[in-house]
C-alpha cells in the first residue's frame, strides 16, 4: 500500500525541501533499479519522464492530466509513477485503454515493456477503489520485439489499507509475459476482480505465460498473499508456454495469509503442468473449492449453488461466523464454527452399529442392519462366498437393511458386508455371518388354564404330523420368576413336561399374574434458579422404588437432571449484572467517545464522555484531579454519560485538563482542551501572514531559502530512509 513518507510535524515546507534536495543529486543516486520497465504507458499516456517521480490526474473518461506540484500528501492525483523503485500507485483511478492493440501501449489500460535483453518488474500499490479497461486490462510484457527478448517478467499488486482493483480486458484482464525467462504474478493484501469479456479458452482473467522457445527452464509462477483474486474469462487463471517441446518450464501457485482464490472456467495450462496450489488458503478451482492449510476466515465468503467446498483431511477451517453456504461443503478435516446458508456440509460416514450375524432356518429369510453417521448416506451391501476372500456387490441391495431371499443349507457360512459412503469418503462395515439350520421336527404346546387363572394343563401335538396327538395331560411346575414392583406385575414361569415313545419333552411359558404393588410418592417443592445457583421444578419420589416422577400419579418417570433448572448465568452490561448486580472481573472500562475535545471560552454547549461502564457501576467524577460535586455535571445512562456543563467550563484555564470517570469496575480517562477565543483568532492571522511572507521564484533569498531547505531535507531523507526500512 503507498505509504506517504513526509513527516506530519515538519509540514509543507519539508516536502519542498525533500524536492529541492533530490534535484541536487546526482542522477546515478536515483538510477531505475534493475527490472525498471523502459516504456510505461498508463491509459496510452507514457508516464515516464527521466528520473523524477510524476503525479497525474484521471478523468470521466480515462485520459491523464500531469499534475507539477502534487505531493503524496496531497489529494490532487489518482496516478503517482517513481522510477526508483519501479513502482506506480493507483489512488481511486479510472483507467482505459485505447481501442488501437497495434498502438505503443498495445490498447492496455497499464502497459509495461523493458528494453532489449532486459527483465521488466512493476510494482502497483493500491489506495481505495480502482478500475482498469482496455484490450488487455494490465500488461507486463520482456518480449521487447518479435525477435529480441528480454528475460523475466513480474507484477506485484499490493492494497494495504483495503486497497482494490477491478481490472478487465477484451482480451486478457492481467497479462504478465516473459521473453526467454520466467513470469511472475504476486498479490499482496490486495481484493483483485481480473476479468476478460472474451469467451474462448485462450483468454483468461489472470494469463501469466512465457515465450521461451530454448531449454531454458521458465518459471511460471502466482502468489496471492493475503487479500483475494477472482478471476474469469475463457479460462479464469491461465499457464502458458509460448512454444512446444520440452523446455523445462514449471508452474506455481502460492496461497498464504488465508488468501481466497477463484478461478471461474477453472485453472488450466497450456504446453505446461497444471500447479497444484499449496500454502494457506482457499483456491476455488471453478466450482471446486479446497481448503489449503489452517485457514480462518476475516471476511465473508459464499459457496454459491452448484459450487463445493472440500476440507481435505490434516486441512481445517474457522469461519468466524463469514461462511455462507449455499452449495455443499466436504469436510474430511476440520471445520469450526457453523456456516449459514442453504446448503448442505457432508462429514466422512462412521458406523456406530456394525451388521450382526443370523441364524435362520431353511426356507427363511435373514434380515443384516447397519446404522451409520454422516450426510447423504449410500449403502452398498457385499456378499462373500468364500470366506471374505473376494466380495461382490448385491443387484439393489443399497439401504441400511439388506433381507436374503429364503435361504438354502447352500448358503450356510455367507458373509455380508455393506460400504457406507458419501461425497466426503466411504467406511466398510466388518463382515457378518449367516448360519442356515436344518428343518427338524418339533413339537406344539397347547396350553389350558383354570379360570382362576392359578393352574395349568398342556396338551402336545407333532408340527409335522398333526394327527398324531399325545393324550394324556403333561406334567405342570410352577415358580415366580419375577417379583411384582411398584408398576410391573410379576411373572410365573410354567413348564409343562411328557413322555412319549421314550423321550421326554418340554414346553415353557411365562405369565404375568402377579398385579404391581403401586407406588408410595412424597412430593419435593420446586425451587427457582440463581444466576449461580441451579433450581428444579417440583417432582415426587417413590419410597418403595426410589424413583422419580413429573407428576402426583406417578405416571411419568425422570430422572434428577429432567427436574434440574440450570442457573440463569449473569447478564452482564457494563460490568455489572443487570439481574443480581454481580460484578464481571474480566470487565475494564473503555472510553468510548470524547476523548480530546476542545472548547471554546464563550461557546454555550457543553462538552460530553461516554464511558463503556454500567450507569449504576459510576463512583465519582474527576477533574484535574479535583472530585465534582454530582450538581457541577449531568450523568445519563448509556452506558455512562457524563456532559461537563458550558458554565463549569467557562470557570476552567485556558489549556489541556484531564477528566477521570471512576467506576467499580476502573476508571477511564479523557482530555480536553479550553481555548481562549481570542487567541483563537490571533493564531488565525498569525498563520495566514507567516504564508504571505514566504518568498516568490527568483527572489534574492532563495540561497538562504535553499540552504535552509537541504538541511530540512536531509532530516527529511533520514526519516524517508527508515520508514522504507520499516517497510
Amino acid at each position: 500500500m503507498f505509504k506517504k513518507f513526509a513527516a506530519i510535524a515538519m509540514g509543507g515546507g519539508c516536502l519542498l525541501a525533500v524536492a529541492l534536495c533530490l534535484g541536487l543529486l546526482p542522477a546515478t543516486a536515483l538510477a531505475a533499479g534493475k527490472g525498471e520497465p523502459n516504456n510505461l504507458y498508463v491509459g496510452n499516456q507514457s508516464v515516464k519522464s527521466g528520473e523524477d517521480t510524476t503525479y497525474w490526474t484521471t478523468d470521466a473518461s480515462g485520459g491523464l492530466t500531469r499534475v507539477n506540484d502534487a505531493t503524496d500528501d496531497s489529494n490532487d492525483w489518482t496516478i503517482k509513477y517513481d522510477p526508483n523503485t519501479a513502482t506506480l500507485t493507483l489512488n481511486g483511478a479510472t483507467i482505459t485503454g485505447s481501442s488501437d492493440s497495434s498502438s505503443a501501449s498495445r490498447g492496455a489500460g497499464i502497459y509495461a515493456l523493458c528494453s532489449t535483453g532486459n527483465p521488466v518488474s512493476l510494482t502497483i500499490e493500491l489506495i481505495g477503489e480502482n478500475t482498469i479497461t482496455g484490450i488487455f486490462g494490465i500488461y507486463v510484457n520482456s518480449e521487447s520485439s518479435e525477435n529480441s527478448y528480454g528475460t523475466d517478467a513480474s507484477l506485484t499488486i499490493t492494497g494495504e489499507s483495503n486497497g482494490s482493483l477491478k481490472v478487465s480486458g477484451s482480451y486478457h484482464g492481467i497479462y504478465v509475459k516473459s521473453g526467454t525467462g520466467g513470469a511472475s504474478l504476486n498479490i499482496n493484501d490486495a481484493s483483485v476482480v481480473a476479468s476478460s469479456s472474451s469467451s474462448y479458452f485462450d483468454y483468461a482473467g489472470v494469463f501469466v505465460q512465457s515465450s521461451a522457445h530454448a531449454t531454458s527452464s521458465p518459471r511460471l509462477s502466482l502468489k496471492v498473499n493475503g487479500g483475494s483474486l477472482t478471476a474469469s474469462g475463457g479460462d479464469g487463471i491461465s499457464f502458458n508456454v509460448g512454444s512446444s517441446g520440452d523446455i523445462g518450464a514449471t508452474t506455481s501457485l502460492t496461497i498464504s495469509d488465508n488468501a481466497i482464490v477463484r478461478a471461474e472456467n477453472g485453472i488450466n495450462a497450456y504446453r505446461v503442468d497444471e500447479p497444484t496450489p499449496s500454502g494457506t488458503g482457499i483456491v476455488f478451482n471453478d466450482k471446486k473449492g479446497t481448503v489449503y492449510g489452517y485457514v480462518t476466515l476475516d471476511e465473508s465468503l459464499t459457496i454459491a449453488q452448484g459450487e463445493t467446498l472440500t476440507i481435505p483431511e490434516g486441512s481445517a477451517l474457522n469461519t468466524k461466523g463469514n461462511l455462507t453456504n449455499n452449495g455443499t461443503i466436504i469436510n474430511k478435516g476440520e471445520l469450526i464454527g457453523t456456516p449459514s446458508g442453504t446448503g448442505t456440509t457432508e462429514i466422512a460416514p462412521a458406523i456406530t452399529t456394525q451388521p450382526a450375524g443370523q441364524t435362520v432356518t431353511e426356507g427363511e429369510t435373514a434380515t443384516f442392519t447397519i446404522e451409520a453417521i454422516g450426510g447423504n448416506l449410500s449403502y452398498q451391501w457385499q456378499q462373500s462366498t468364500d470366506n471374505g476372500q473376494s466380495w461382490t456387490d448385491i443387484d439393489g441391495a443399497t439401504g441400511a437393511s439388506y433381507a436374503t431371499e429364503a435361504s438354502t443349507a447352500s448358503m450356510n457360512g455367507y458373509q455380508y458386508r455393506c460400504v457406507v459412503s458419501n461425497s466426503a469418503g466411504s467406511v466398510t462395515s466388518s463382515a457378518a455371518t449367516l448360519t442356515v439350520k436344518e428343518h427338524v421336527h418339533e413339537w406344539v404346546v397347547a396350553w389350558i388354564w383354570s379360570e382362576d387363572g392359578k393352574t395349568a394343563t398342556a396338551t402336545f401335538t407333532c408340527k409335522n404330523d398333526g394327527s398324531h396327538q399325545v393324550a394324556e395331560d403333561a406334567a405342570v411346575a410352577s415358580t415366580v420368576k419375577t417379583p411384582a414392583t411398584c408398576t410391573e406385575a410379576g411373572v410365573t414361569a410354567y413348564t409343562a413336561t411328557v413322555e412319549f415313545d421314550g423321550e421326554t419333552y418340554t414346553s415353557a411359558k411365562d405369565v404375568t399374574d402377579i398385579p404391581a404393588a403401586g407406588h408410595k410418592l412424597t412430593k419435593a417443592e420446586a425451587e427457582a434458579p440463581t444466576c449461580t445457583e441451579p433450581g428444579s421444578a417440583e417432582y415426587w419420589t417413590c419410597e418403595v422404588c426410589d424413583k422419580a416422577f413429573s407428576d402426583a400419579a406417578g405416571e411419568h418417570e425422570i430422572t434428577s437432571k429432567d427436574a434440574a433448572i440450570p442457573a440463569i448465568g449473569h447478564e452482564f452490561e457494563g460490568g455489572l449484572c443487570s439481574v443480581c448486580g454481580a460484578r464481571d472481573t474480566s470487565f475494564s472500562p473503555a472510553l468510548v467517545s470524547g476523548d480530546g475535545a476542545k472548547w471554546t471560552k464563550g461557546s454555550s454547549k457543553g462538552l460530553t464522555f461516554v464511558s463503556s461502564a454500567a450507569f449504576a457501576d459510576l463512583v465519582e467524577v474527576r477533574l484535574d484531579g479535583r472530585v465534582l460535586s454530582a450538581s457541577e455535571y449531568v450523568v445519563r445512562e448509556g452506558s455512562t454519560i457524563v456532559t461537563l456543563p458550558a458554565k463549569l467550563l467557562e470557570g476552567l484555564k485556558a489549556g489541556d485538563h484531564e477528566l477521570l470517570i471512576v467506576s467499580g469496575s476502573g476508571t477511564v480517562r479523557a482530555s480536553l482542551t479550553v481555548a481562549e477565543a481570542a487567541k483563537v483568532e490571533e493564531a488565525a492571522k498569525t498563520e495566514k501572514a507567516s504564508a504571505d511572507e514566504l518568498p516568490a521564484n527568483g527572489d534574492s533569498t532563495a540561497p538562504v531559502l535553499a540552504i535552509a531547505a537541504a538541511a530540512a531535507a536531509g532530516a527529511g531523507l533520514v526519516l524517508l530512509s527508515r520508514r522504507r526500512a520499516a517497510r
